[in-house]
């Protein structure tokens, strides 16, 4: 880089100085400083140069010869930055010809044509002259002979002399008439156009010029004719016109300066042109390539991303290159041309002092060392860039140092931007280094380690510094050599095993990966090792291990209590069932007081499978909460009905509302029921006398979120609780004591149920308890306040043809023997026709349409279940009876998925009497 801004640099003061012999010399000097220890040597002619020579030339001249001792080392890149150098030097070199040409030709050419003009200003005042002492000589022709022959004579030496001046000149004399007309034009014409005298007298002026340029000369002499009377206006002035001129083809064009001026008679007015027009198609080729010459450097400028600046330290003078702006966004013609005052306020606020500083000691310094300084600088944009900013003061032509110091500014963004990133990458990757959960190692071609980081240390149960240094290609373990050694070959290789440390005592499980390290050159380095302890993992896999276990235990579980609950309810159908018969029988008091005794146990059973049933899903994260709106006074009502009649007559049974509670919340319902039936069914359990009351009041206000916090007390005067069974109160099966459970039948499984709807709730569960005198159970729950909305009315009646009447005609699909003639006496005893089918198939057989005004369907048949009986009857008939099925199955959600496959309802088994009727109160009219 710095080769290359120097080369720059060093143009660029070439291209400032005015003599081939100085910028030779500073080339020479420089150059050979630059490329050290390469020798140049100037020379005019290729005689005698050794073979190694370079041409200074541009595409058509030569500027002389560089012959040059190149050394081996040299690079191709910098033997292109030579030959880069070289043309540049070349076009300096035609630059300064093409400026010296320049200049010559145009002094060369002002000299002639204002010589020329001079000489036939004074000729044609000359012969004005002659003329009037002509006509004088004429009147006084009888008294002064002598003298008109003196008078022919001298105008006759005129005439020959302004003959010679025009014909012998290279530039084209000529006079006209306003209406551009040629009265006359020197013969000099035909090397100018190709035509002689007559030919260009013969055309018209439109015939001579382009249209454009026509119209521009009319327009000229037409503004020139209007002013000439003007005050102050110079009446020998001469305009100066550069135009294209057409040859004799009147096509060819050829660049020509017309010098003209008006020709006026004895009164001063003006009566014709007259002037000197003068080829100048070699001075635009020149001006041409001038101009291509400075595109050139302004283009190797632009393409380097390169803004140019010069100080001017006693002016206080600061230019600034188009490149410089248009790299920040800006346009130059927005700025003065002197920016030393406004340069500092595109500077960053914090590099500002610095800067500004950075260069003022520079300055005082009167060195030509370079001048360097980073900063950032406004874009037009809003961004920062950060710019790159060099410099040197130049030397006059006594080697003297001036007071110009010029330089270059460099939009560095993007690699301040990337050295950033590698900053940020190092210290990212130094922080992984030492905060990985793996061991990191470095190792070397000889496979001993360089560095590695802590948790390496920790793994291994030794010191850094006695592992670093140590050679791996000669561990104890072939294996570990095998796997470095791998890596050393430039392949990627593991190793897992138990490692024996050999810097500590210490045995530990590890996964090792290497990986090799590639440097520059392509070769292996050395290498990277990560090693993880397999301590936890195997552990881990170990703890998966007992829990796919204990999943698989649960699962057993859960589907050994499905079929118990399935075979257990089946047949307590039949029991339910027949005592429900029997107690519509005519019974006397003792056999009531049998039928009582079965009813009570088999409601005890069933209550108990479903309390099983309940505990296995919630351990098995079976349930969920169904939220819904509901009038919260509902609940409390339900409890008060179902639990008013089962107390003993000497307790009293009372419920409290908080009238601060909401009277419509969302939360799930039944849940909540459940909790509440629960802890009063505890309390009507285990009080004998005295009173049962329920409690509900609001524990916390309505928040932002709508939601609330409900507190339930169940409170009675029963038996009360050991302070020794209070902790496990809460725990699956957990009873008062032996003796009371000898008193009290129960699963044990009730409480902890509800811990678990409870906390499912977000609310906590608890006890106060005083042995032998009562309880306190408590619950709290989160609901949210709602709406009231409208409950449908469960007595609305039916569609039109599918209200029956009071006795239906019912079709029962059910396999079980028992279940058909205990569901059937159960039917025909509440005054219905029952019609049996064995399974589905018979059930499709059976079904007669507009005959049943019900079917009942068994889930679980043999040859087809009643899930596909139930849709082929609907894919079949158009108008059904509602379809209601039945099952053992009562698992969470086993209702809604027998619903969603086409049932209209869905009991549980055990049915009673009371189950059939809630049903067919829903589903019709009385």
């Amino acid at each position: 880089m710095d080769k290359t801004y120097n080369l720059f640099m060093l143009m660029f003061n070439l291209s400032q100085l005015h003599s081939k012999e100085r910028v030779i010399k500073l080339f020479l000097e420089k150059i050979n400083e630059i490329f050290y220890p390469a020798t140049f040597h100037f020379c005019e002619s290729p005689e005698g140069i050794k073979p190694d020579i370079i041409t200074i030339k541009t595409t058509e001249t030569v500027y002389g010869y560089l012959e040059a001792e190149l050394p081996p080392t040299l690079a191709r890149e910098e033997k292109s930055i030579l030959g880069n150098t070289i043309q540049m030097l070349a076009m300096i070199l035609e630059n300064l010809e093409l400026n010296k040409n320049l200049k010559t030709e145009r002094d060369s050419f002002e000299s002639v044509a204002n010589q020329r003009l001079e000489e036939l200003t004074k000729t044609v005042d000359h012969l004005e002259k002659a003329r009037k002492e002509s006509v004088n000589l004429i009147n006084e022709l009888s008294d002064e002979i002598q003298k008109r022959s003196a008078v022919e004579k001298s105008l006759r030496e005129s005439e020959e002399k302004f003959r010679n001046l025009t014909e012998n000149t290279t530039d084209v004399v000529w006079t006209a008439d306003l209406n551009l007309k040629t009265t006359y034009v020197s013969p000099s014409i035909i090397n100018l156009t190709g035509e002689t005298v007559e030919e260009n007298q013969a055309k018209k002026a439109t015939d001579r010029y382009t249209v454009e340029d026509y119209k521009r000369i009319t327009t000229i002499l037409s503004k020139e004719i209007a002013r000439d009377n003007e005050p102050g206006v110079d009446k020998n002035r001469t305009r100066v016109i550069e135009l294209q001129h057409l040859k004799s083809d009147g096509k060819t064009r050829i660049w020509v300066a017309m010098h003209a001026s008006f020709m006026r008679d004895e009164q001063g007015n003006i009566s014709g042109l007259q002037g000197v027009t003068r080829n100048i198609e070699k001075q635009k080729r020149l001006e041409a390539e001038l101009r291509q010459s400075e595109a050139r450097y302004k283009s190797i400028i632009a393409l380097s991303n390169t803004g140019a600046w010069e100080y001017d330290r006693v002016k206080d003078h600061l230019w600034c290159s188009p490149e410089y702006f248009k790299m920040l966004g800006h346009n130059p013609s927005e700025y003065p041309a002197n920016l030393a005052q406004s340069w500092s306020d595109f500077l960053h606020p914090d590099d500002k002092d610095v800067a500004l500083q950075i260069f003022s000691d520079y300055l005082e310094k009167d060195t030509e060392e370079m001048y360097e300084n980073y900063f950032r600088m406004g874009h037009k944009n809003g961004q920062w860039r950060w710019i790159w900013s060099r410099g040197q003061t130049l030397r006059d032509k006594n080697n003297q140092l001036t007071n110009i110091t010029v330089g270059t500014h460099i939009d560095i963004t993007e690699r301040k931007l990337y050295e950033e990133a590698i900053k940020k990458s190092e210290e990212k990757y130094r922080l992984i280094f030492e905060k990985s959960p793996l061991g990191v190692l470095y190792f070397d071609a000889n496979g001993v380690i360089t560095d590695c980081n802590q948790q390496f240390v920790s793994i291994i149960g030794s010191s850094k510094e006695m592992l670093l240094g140590l050679p791996m290609l000669k561990l104890p373990d072939p294996n570990i050599i095998k796997a470095v050694s791998k890596a050393l070959s430039g392949k990627p290789s593991s190793y897992e095993g138990i490692y024996k440390s050999v810097t500590a005592d210490k045995t530990t499980p590890v996964r090792l990966l290497f990986s090799p390290a590639i440097n520059e050159s392509g070769k292996v380095a050395g290498g990277i090792g990560l090693v993880e302890n397999r301590t936890l993992h195997i552990q881990s896999e170990e703890f998966k291990k007992q829990a796919e276990i204990a999943r698989e235990s649960v699962k057993f579980k859960q589907n050994f209590l499905a079929n118990m609950s399935h075979e257990i309810r089946t047949p307590l159908t039949g029991v339910v069932g027949i005592i429900d018969i029997l107690e519509q029988t005519t019974l006397n008091q003792k056999q009531k007081e049998y039928i009582n005794i079965l009813k009570s146990s088999g409601e005890n059973l069933r209550e108990i499978i479903n309390q099983v049933l309940d505990f296995s899903k919630i351990e098995a994260g079976k349930v969920s909460l169904k939220h819904n709106t509901f009038e919260f006074q509902s609940v409390l009502d339900n409890a008060h009905k179902l639990f008013r009649n089962l107390c003993h007559k000497e307790v009293a049974f009372s419920i409290h509302a908080d009238p601060q509670i909401p009277a419509w919340i969302k939360a799930d319902k039944n849940r909540i029921s459940q909790v509440i039936h629960n802890l009063i069914s505890n309390a009507v359990k285990f009080t004998g006398k005295g009173a049962i009351s329920l409690h509900a009041q609001l524990e916390s206000p309505l928040s932002s979120t709508g939601e609330i916090s409900i507190k339930i007390e169940i409170n009675d005067t029963g038996i009360g609780i050991p302070k020794a069974m209070m902790k496990k109160l809460f725990t699956p099966f957990a009873q008062i004591d032996k003796k009371d459970t000898r008193l009290h039948e129960g699963t044990g499984l009730g409480l902890s149920i509800c811990k678990e709807l409870v906390k499912m709730h977000g609310g906590e569960i608890g006890v106060k308890s005083t042995y032998r005198k009562g309880s306190t159970f408590w619950f709290t729950f989160i609901a949210k306040a709602a709406n009231p909305i409208k409950l449908k009315n469960q007595q609305e009646p039916v569609a039109e043809g599918r209200i029956p009447s009071k006795q239906l005609r019912i079709l029962l699909a059910e396999d079980k023997l028992v279940n058909q003639k205990v569901i059937s006496l159960m039917l025909t005893s509440m005054g219905h026709t029952v019609t049996i089918a064995q399974n589905g198939k018979e059930c499709l057989e059976l079904f007669k349409p507009d005959f049943f005004n019900l079917i009942l369907m068994d889930i679980q048949m043999p040859v087809m279940d009643g899930i596909t009986a139930t849709q082929k009857l609907r894919k079949k008939h158009s108008n059904l009876p509602p379809i209601i099925g039945l099952s053992a199955n009562a698992f969470e959600g086993d209702k809604e998925k027998y619903i969603a496959l086409g049932m209209d309802g869905y009991m549980t088994k055990p049915v009673k009497r009371d189950d059939f009727n809630a049903v067919l109160e829903k589903i019709f009219r009385k």
